[in-house]
């Protein structure tokens, strides 16, 4: 008997280790048609690995940004600096809350913000975060929270990313990359925000009613991340960045996603009664150009100083 276990033991543990073998040199040398289950996108579309590696530098900021795009594209860590408010964004591509509170577990002692501002756009509440999880196991780290978001997400893709991308790091493989602070019509502005070239919302379109639809488990991350940060006495400000009107206004439940979030925490719905306007404030449907973040970032500022957040 115990000649067989240790015979199962060994086969065991030489087809794990022939596994990692194979998927080490499978991430490295298949072509990218043969390697969709095997992902590793560092440097990928809006700067995820310039910003985290900043982040790993910074210490005590007063406040800490967090979501999607909607983040990192909308709250300029310049404006805030020229305030005097030290600041940084860590937004990050279709960042969903179970992302959202890997980061906060991960950096949040260590930045002590005084304030943690979240975007709630409420797309990110409907997917599974397949794309920001694979996003930041390249461009961030693997840990016990990545394994815990791989878990949750449970397809094979995502584990075998995981594996490939912590072997990177166990390596050191990726630690000369550098990454071009402007890369198409993004540029990476220090403090985690992204600043794009186009200038106005060009053209026009049109959708149909839709009703938005969150998943459980993103909404109970979230849960878990307000309670996280008030627990450790950080002031948590959730609000909706603007986003175009005509798309804001296509969903016919937003009244329930408010009810929702207002009973979470301190919310701001910067889309009621938006004053920006859809051709000169947005660079597309969702997005702000630099015209609608100045608007919009003096809102945030002028809510601050006066310790009363703009309800619009």
């Amino acid at each position: 008997m115990n000649l067989f276990l240790r015979k199962i033991l060994a086969f065991t543990l030489i087809s794990v280790l022939l596994y990692l073998i194979f998927l080490f040199f499978w991430g490295q040398f298949a072509p990218g048609y043969l390697r969709q289950n095997v992902r590793h996108h560092i440097g990928s579309p809006g700067h995820s690995f310039s910003r985290m590696k900043e982040l790993k530098s910074q210490s005590e900021v007063d406040i800490l940004f967090l979501g999607s795009s909607h983040t990192y594209r909308s709250f300029d860590t310049r404006i805030f600096a020229a305030a005097g408010y030290k600041t940084f964004n860590a937004g990050s591509s279709a960042q969903t809350p179970v992302q959202t509170l890997s980061l906060v577990k991960r950096y949040v002692d260590k930045l002590n913000p005084k304030f943690v501002i979240i975007d709630v756009y409420p797309m990110v509440f409907e997917i599974t975060g397949e794309e920001s999880a694979l996003d930041l196991m390249a461009n961030d780290q693997v840990d016990f929270n990545t394994l815990r978001e791989a878990l949750g997400i449970n397809k094979s893709r995502i584990y075998h990313s995981m594996i490939y991308s912590f072997l990177r790091q166990l390596f050191k493989l990726d630690e000369n990359f550098d990454e071009s602070s402007v890369i198409k019509s993004d540029t990476y502005v220090s403090g985690g925000y992204v600043e794009h070239a186009r200038q106005f919302f060009t053209y026009t379109v049109d959708f149909e009613n839709m009703k938005w639809t969150f998943r459980q488990n993103q909404l109970d991350a979230f849960k878990e991340i307000v309670s996280l940060l008030t627990s450790k006495g950080i002031q948590v400000i959730i609000v909706q960045v603007p986003y175009t009107q005509k798309l804001y206004r296509s969903y016919t439940n937003q009244a329930e996603v408010d009810s929702i979030f207002l009973q979470i925490g301190k919310y701001y719905n910067f889309n009621k009664n938006s004053l920006l306007i859809d051709s000169a404030d947005f660079v597309d449907k969702d997005h702000l150009n630099a015209s609608g973040v100045q608007k919009f970032n003096r809102i945030i500022l002028d809510s601050l100083k006066s310790n009363t957040f703009y309800m619009q």
